[in-house]
């Protein structure tokens, strides 16, 4: 699902609120100009680029939220099960996370609607969103 915030280098999370809908406040970080010398406990790594915060904030709302999950990144992994779009906002066709949510909750008995399985990639976080309407893009 292409949007706006692919046109940003990365994104991390400023904090995520849920009442009768998700909002999800991001921020944008940048390369540094110029490299810097990498030392931890006094060895060299060479140069390296520091990432800083940019002006670019935005708010992500998802609306009739059914069901939705936050994780820290270094703790999930990709498979070749879950098939999805590309893009920071991403749309899922097949997913454990979804196969889950239908066998441990009654959404299936909302057959008369059609919820979608949205992911959203930050850099520290993974949030996955199972609703009925498109998310909502704001910039701040």
């Amino acid at each position: 699902m292409q949007t706006i915030l692919d046109t940003g280098y990365s994104w991390f999370l400023e904090k995520l609120v849920y009442e009768e809908k998700l909002e999800i406040y991001i921020l944008e970080a940048k390369l540094s100009n110029k490299p810097k010398e990498l030392i931890i406990n006094k060895i060299s790594f060479g140069k390296s680029y520091t990432l800083n915060i940019a002006d670019r904030r935005f708010i992500i709302t998802f609306e009739q939220v059914l069901a939705y999950h936050m994780a820290e990144e270094n703790y999930t992994f990709t498979n070749d099960y879950d098939i999805k779009s590309k893009g920071v906002i991403c749309k899922y066709e097949r997913s454990h996370y979804l196969d889950f949510i239908k066998v441990s909750s009654l959404i299936d008995s909302l057959k008369s609607k059609q919820y979608v399985h949205y992911g959203l990639i930050l850099e520290n976080h993974i949030i996955d969103i199972i609703c009925l309407t498109e998310p909502k893009i704001l910039q701040l």
